[in-house]
């Protein structure tokens, strides 16, 4: 089913948003700055080379992308996405990580001091001063493979965790970073899916159980939202602070919008040829609300949160 992919985040229902940013003022936004939005693979078939939006109210928008994308994440100002290229990089350009800026599109290269090849999962901090991401690199004919932290702009690269290869069962999967950029939640394949709490700086893990697809770190940093799989797909909401089992909510994305009140969902309920419904899932009543103008235009659950401001 295509509702089994990653990448998830959506945009707050209400009037007000407020984010708390580590070292910084607490910053309120009108929800309406947001707009749903997913990537697709256009015309080509090959990567993701479309971004669709769904305004609030309005039919959506399709925005395209200068070159298809393999792994990606939505910048933390919903204005660009990070990613490497699928197949060949841009024309004049070199292998490695990319910024798309939009409204106008603007690619630029995101300075790392290594090309990571593969990239399983990528995530990048909130205040974008650094990313992590799950795979590997090539140094001097060795090849490198685990978790790595690469500080930005310096483009420095730390080893996190090391994994004996860069293989697809030995990778941690659907990083997500807590909103001190301290630590991050990943699904372990090898290890029987097992969500994993990954400590960023001593480069030690925890397990908090087995049989999960992936999670993800609300922006508020009081949850670890987790989806079961086995058939069940149910959302198990932590507490991030006592890694207790707090709550059991409905199948979800486990992505969350910037107020952390609500998660992504996507339902296929009365749609056809395998496409959905964006929907927010409140985690407190569990009463789920559809994005009307996403109805049945959701083909990849790539979803994620964008700025009004890259609308033309």
């Amino acid at each position: 089913m295509i509702w089994r992919s990653t990448f998830a985040l959506m945009a707050a229902i209400g009037t007000l948003v407020t984010i708390c940013v580590p070292g910084q003022d607490v910053v309120r936004v009108a929800a309406s700055s947001y707009y749903a939005a997913f990537c697709a693979a256009g015309h080509s078939g090959v990567g993701l080379n479309e971004l669709i939006v769904f305004p609030a109210g309005k039919r959506a928008i399709t925005i395209s992308l200068p070159f298809a994308l393999g792994q990606f994440a939505y910048s933390p100002d919903g204005r660009a996405l990070y990613g490497d290229p699928m197949l060949d990089p841009p024309k004049g350009r070199a292998q490695g990580l990319y910024r798309i800026d939009f409204n106008p599109i603007r690619v630029s290269a995101v300075p790392v001091s290594v090309v990571p090849k593969p990239i399983f999962s990528l995530a990048f901090s909130a205040r974008g001063n650094r990313l992590v991401f799950s795979g590997g690199y090539v140094e001097r004919g060795n090849q490198y493979c685990g978790v790595f932290e690469i500080s930005l702009p310096s483009g420095t690269l730390r080893s996190v965790l090391e994994s004996p290869d860069c293989e697809y069962l030995s990778a941690w999967w659907g990083l997500s970073l807590s909103p001190d950029g301290m630590q991050a939640v990943a699904v372990h394949n090898r290890n029987s899916h097992s969500l994993q709490l990954i400590d960023i700086a001593r480069g030690q893990t925890k397990s908090l159980g087995t049989g999960f697809l992936r999670a993800s770190w609300s922006p508020d940093g009081q949850w670890i939202a987790a989806l079961e799989d086995g058939g069940r797909e149910r959302t198990i909401l932590f507490d991030a602070q006592t890694l207790a089992r707090v709550k059991i909510l409905g199948t979800s994305e486990v992505q969350w919008s910037p107020d952390s009140r609500y998660l992504l969902a996507v339902s296929g309920s009365g749609c056809s040829n395998g496409s959905g419904t964006v929907q927010t899932l409140d985690i407190h009543s569990g009463v789920k609300a559809t994005i009307e103008s996403s109805k049945c235009q959701v083909y990849q659950t790539t979803t994620g949160w964008v700025s009004s401001d890259i609308v033309p």
